[in-house]
C-alpha cells in the first residue's frame, strides 16, 4: 500500500513541475525536529541520515509507527499543535499484533492446496493453511497483541501450535511428524493495527499533511483505491490553480519479467537483491525468498 501511495506521489510531482512536492514519511523521519513553514507551504523533514527533505506534502504512511510520526509532527518547536503549524495530536494509537507462520515443502507430487480457512470472528480470520506460488505449505498468521512495535523474534511454542493445527487440517496425509521434517522456514509479522477498527485516512489541509495508519492485510486488495483516495488529497496540497493533474490515460505500466526470470536473477546475484528495469531491489517477503531459493513452483 506504501509504495502504492509513493508511485501516485511521483505522478503528482510531475503534473505540477516541482521536484519534491510529495514525500512518504517513514519511520526514519524526524517529524519532532522537522518544521512546517505555514506562510510559504512548505515542510522541512529532518532525517534520521542525510540533509533534510523540502516538500509542500507529507504523506505519514509509517506503519506501526504512524501514531509517533503524527505525534511528533503535533509537538515540535514552536508548534501548538493547531492545523496550521502542524497536524493535530493523532486520534489513534498503535495496538502491535504479531502473526507467526510456517512454511513446509510439499511431498514429492502432491498438488497445491485449496486455502482452508477456520469460521472468522469479528476479531480474526483465524489460521490458514495454503499453498504459496512455489508448491510450499504455510500455516498461519497466528493473532497475538504485543506491547513491542519491533519484536518479531520466532516463538517455538507457537511453532508447535502451527504444526499441530496443519497436521490437524491435512489428516493422515500430512502427520505431524511428516511435517516437522519438512519444515523449511518461519517468521513473524507485526500488523500496524491501531485502537480503531477502520483504516486512519486523514488530510490535514492546512498543514499540508496527510496521515496513512492502522492499515493492516486487507489494504492490498484496497491498495489502489487508497492509493487513489491519497491522490485526491495531495492534488490541492502540491497542484498551483494552473497545474494540470495527473491523468489516469498518461500512466504507463511497468511489466515485471516472469517469475522464474526474477528468481534466477536472484539466486545469481547472491546479494538478496533483484535487478527489476535497471533498477535494483532488495527482496524481503519470506515466502518469496524461500520459494525462489527452493526453485520449486513458478521459481523451477
Amino acid at each position: 500500500m506504501n509504495e502504492t501511495i509513493q508511485v501516485h506521489a511521483r505522478e503528482v510531482a510531475a503534473a505540477s513541475g516541482v521536484e519534491g512536492d510529495a514525500i512518504r514519511c517513514g519511520a526514519g523521519a524526524d517529524m519532532a525536529r522537522s518544521s512546517f513553514d505555514a506562510d510559504e507551504g512548505v515542510w522541512t523533514v529532518e532525517t534520521a541520515a542525510g540533509p533534510a527533505v523540502r516538500a509542500r506534502c507529507v504523506v505519514n504512511a509509517a506503519g506501526i509507527d504512524a501514531d509517533l510520526i503524527q505525534g511528533g509532527a503535533s509537538s515540535g518547536p514552536g508548534r501548538a499543535g493547531g492545523d496550521e503549524d502542524g497536524p493535530p495530536r493523532p486520534s489513534f494509537a498503535a495496538r502491535p499484533r504479531r502473526g507467526q507462520y510456517a512454511v513446509f515443502a510439499a511431498p514429492p507430487g502432491t498438488a497445491p492446496a485449496r486455502p482452508i480457512q477456520p469460521v472468522p470472528s469479528q476479531f480474526t480470520k483465524g489460521i490458514f493453511v495454503y499453498s504459496t506460488l512455489y508448491g510450499q505449505l504455510v500455516a498461519g498468521p497466528t493473532a497475538l497483541d504485543q506491547a513491542s512495535r519491533t519484536d518479531d523474534a520466532v516463538d517455538p511454542a507457537v511453532r508447535a501450535e502451527l504444526v499441530d493445527h496443519a497436521s490437524r487440517v491435512l489428516g493422515e496425509r500430512s502427520g505431524r511428524s511428516g511435517l516437522v521434517s519438512r519444515l523449511v522456514g518461519e517468521y513473524v509479522g507485526i500488523r500496524p493495527g491501531t485502537d480503531r477498527r477502520d483504516y486512519q485516512i486523514r488530510l490535514h489541509a492546512r498543514s499540508s499533511f496527510v496521515t496513512v495508519g492502522g492499515v493492516r492485510s486487507t489494504g492490498l486488495t484496497a491498495s489502489l483505491g487508497i492509493g487513489r483516495h491519497v491522490v485526491q488529497c495531495l492534488l490541492p496540497c502540491v497542484v498551483e490553480p494552473s497545474g494540470r493533474p495527473p491523468s489516469g490515460d498518461e500512466a504507463r505500466p511497468t511489466p515485471l519479467p516472469d517469475v522464474g526470470v526474477l528468481a534466477e536473477r536472484y539466486r545469481a546475484g547472491g546479494n538478496g537483491r533483484v535487478e527489476i528495469n535497471g533498477h535494483e531491489y532488495r527482496v524481503t517477503h519470506p515466502l518469496t525468498r524461500l520459494g525462489w531459493e527452493a526453485r520449486t513452483g513458478l521459481a523451477a
